[in-house]
């Protein structure tokens, strides 16, 4: 399954997510997702075997915002 920026994803917890990131770190692609609707919940996962996979460890998740906010930082200036 392909997943892009903006797709909508239904996760095994029966809520909606947009995807509103998607980076490649350690040759993995890891999406940052936002919860659509009640709290707007943050994820950060991967895909593995067409399901998608929460991450829970601290110290990826510290990395993964860093690279997140890199990357929306050059997304902003190559505008």
């Amino acid at each position: 399954m392909i997943i892009d920026v903006l797709d909508t994803l239904l996760l095994s917890d029966n809520k909606e997510y947009v995807v509103t990131g998607k980076i490649n770190y350690n040759s993995i692609d890891y999406y940052y997702l936002i919860e659509k609707e009640e709290k707007q919940e943050v994820k950060f996962c991967y895909q593995r075997e067409n399901k998608m996979v929460e991450v829970d460890d601290e110290n990826l998740i510290r990395n993964l915002i860093a690279l997140f906010c890199e990357d929306l930082k050059n997304k902003i200036e190559n505008e």
